[in-house]
């Protein structure tokens, strides 16, 4: 009689310590409160590498893909530093966010099926009760007479 054997996937050595200094890198960054202090931060690539552990090239190939994807900038001679947002480009991105947002919508009730959308809107176990024209169907309330029905639109916006 044979024993039973555990299929094990071999473990992923791809992963470079550049892509586990950035990780760790952006996590940080993401995680901290950047705007505590009014003073700059600044990342020391000397001793990142010591506390990671790794030499200074993947620490430094790490912040140049920070400073492409915007949390840190590189100043010549002086370092690299976290990247604060001002008041207005917080506002631009939230602004941005919410137009894909829309466009994702739009793009999808152009394309789904009444069926498919409808699943989107309510987690896995909940089930949809039948809905009745002209009644909220999250309270039952009678909607306004002229509310726009967005299903008397075909799905090119007529």
């Amino acid at each position: 009689m044979s024993e039973a054997r555990l299929v094990v996937a071999p473990i992923d050595s791809r992963e470079t310590f550049k892509d586990k200094a950035y990780t760790a890198l952006r996590n940080l960054i993401v995680s901290s409160d950047v705007y505590r202090s009014r003073t700059d931060i600044r990342l020391d690539e000397r001793q990142l590498a010591q506390d990671f552990g790794i030499s200074r090239t993947p620490v430094r190939e790490a912040m140049v893909q920070l400073e492409r994807e915007g949390f840190v900038r590189s100043v010549p001679r002086r370092g690299v530093y976290v990247v604060r947002k001002t008041k207005s480009e917080v506002i631009e991105l939230i602004q941005a966010w919410a137009a894909l947002e829309s466009m994702a919508a739009r793009l999808l009730t152009q394309s789904a099926s009444d069926a498919d959308i409808a699943g989107h809107r309510l987690p896995p176990g909940h089930h949809r009760a039948q809905r009745q024209p002209g009644v909220d169907p999250a309270g039952g309330e009678p909607l306004h007479p002229h509310a726009h029905d967005p299903r008397q639109h075909d799905r090119r916006g007529r």
